[in-house]
């Protein structure tokens, strides 16, 4: 009987200890435990990215610092600056590094305002970058603002961090064209066989013509990875109006770029604009009833041109305004009509006036060949421009509509704005998880 009893104690015990163990190591550890990286999203160089909507998963990479250099050698892109600062230092655990030539028209305190992960330090010129950048603090992430410029500039340091196989390099390019050069070319070349850079371009146009017309006659056969970024950061607006009572809307557009004759006609301008202010409003709105107080709003630079004294009262002339002021102005505006100075803005280079209308909140008078090029932003966020008709056929058009109209496209363009800023923020995440995983493995 004890021997019955105790042979049933030892299966008891058995059991017992196979059951422990199966509980304890065959268990699957929390996935936040789990440091294997997720693979990017990745699409054409024409196409946004799928399913930007979903919510990414926590960065894979591990807990320390990830430091980013930014450099911008131009001295005429703050806009651009001001974005990749804001979508690579709300990065987890992002510290960045600023090298800028010439920070103007107080984009410094544009960039204070942003809410980072890590304080921005004040940006310091080029020289120190190649003095003291890799000595005081290897970058993990160098993202070349102006790449055109930078990867010539910052030759013998991109060389030795190439070497250590320990930095990643985001290529912004702002000329697609350029790039069909052979110093270009064989400046970006070892990087691009190493797999160790990406290219963005400023809009979906310049990126087909980066691959389809530039790369695609390197001698290099090595594969490139082009993205499309947009140049968009937030700045704080001035209130819409509610358009009751005395808050009603500003009743103005604006026209951006140089003032020089032979880009606009400006006596025919004045013309269009006296029209304007002679006729009353088709509007049931008693707050648009009778001659219309129009202004407009030049943005721009250069001289003067000459203003006949019937509509001088209601031309502004807007220059060597800061990034607040020049915001804040074109956001009180129902329109704005840009000028391109030639057709490249349309096929290999990015114009700024696309993204100012959004970070300042208004809608671009845009044609279809602009919907078609600049393809983040479409027909709900703009006024589009018929075939047959003028930029200032278009203002006319606007005119006759109701404030709530007017008002509520405007509302449609802050909201995309802030939807293309949070975008950026949720891509460069997956670009960075992306980077991590390649030096790991290098």
């Amino acid at each position: 009987m004890m021997q019955r009893r105790i042979s049933l104690l030892l299966v008891l015990v058995i059991a017992f200890l196979f059951i422990a163990g199966t509980l304890l190591f065959g268990r699957k550890f929390p996935e936040k435990y789990n440091r294997t990286f997720q693979k990017p999203l990745t699409h054409n160089a024409h196409e946004a990215p799928r399913n930007q909507d979903a919510t990414p998963p926590e960065p894979q990479w591990d807990n320390a610092a990830v430091h980013i250099t930014i450099t911008e050698t131009g001295g005429s892109h703050d806009e651009v600056v001001a974005a990749l600062v804001h979508s690579f230092g709300s990065q987890s655990r992002a510290v960045i590094d600023l090298y800028q030539l010439l920070p103007r028209y107080r984009i410094t305190d544009i960039m204070a305002g942003f809410s980072l992960t890590n304080t921005l330090p004040r940006p310091r010129g080029p020289q120190e970058f190649i003095d003291h950048g890799i000595a005081k603090r290897r970058p993990d992430i160098f993202v070349a603002g102006t790449c055109e410029l930078d990867i010539i500039k910052f030759k013998d340091q991109l060389t030795t961090l190439l070497a250590d196989r320990k930095t990643y390099m985001y290529c912004v390019v702002h000329h697609a064209d350029r790039w069909a050069a052979e110093e270009l070319e064989s400046a970006i070349r070892p990087w691009v066989e190493a797999g160790m850079v990406d290219f963005l371009t400023l809009s979906p146009h310049t990126a087909k013509f980066l691959k389809t017309q530039t790369i695609s006659k390197w001698k290099t056969t090595s594969p490139s990875t082009i993205h499309s970024y947009v140049p968009l950061f937030p700045v704080a607006l001035p209130a819409a109006p509610s358009g009751h009572g005395s808050d009603k809307e500003e009743l103005s557009f604006g026209l951006q770029g140089d003032y020089d004759t032979a880009r606009r006609d400006y006596k025919n301008i004045f013309v269009r604009l006296d029209s304007f202010l002679k006729t009353t409003s088709t509007t049931e709105s008693s707050e648009e009833s009778g001659s219309r107080d129009v202004t407009m709003h030049l943005l721009g630079h250069g001289k003067h041109p000459e203003v006949p004294d019937i509509v001088k009262d209601h031309v502004k002339f807007d220059e060597q305004l800061d990034y607040f002021q020049f915001y804040a102005i074109i956001s009180r505006t129902f329109a704005l009509l840009p000028a391109f100075a030639s057709d490249e803005y349309l096929d290999r280079k990015a114009s700024s006036s696309v993204p100012a209308a959004l970070i300042g909140g208004v809608p671009l008078v845009a044609t279809q060949k602009v919907l078609d090029a600049y393809s983040y932003i479409d027909k709900e966020v703009v006024w589009l421009q018929g075939e047959k008709e003028s930029d200032l056929d278009v203002v006319g058009r606007i005119l006759k509509m109701g404030p709530k109209e007017r008002r509520k496209k405007k509302e449609l363009v802050r909201r995309k704005c802030a939807i293309i800023v949070d975008q950026n923020t949720k891509m460069v995440e997956m670009w960075l998880e992306h980077a991590m995983e390649k030096i790991k493995k290098e």
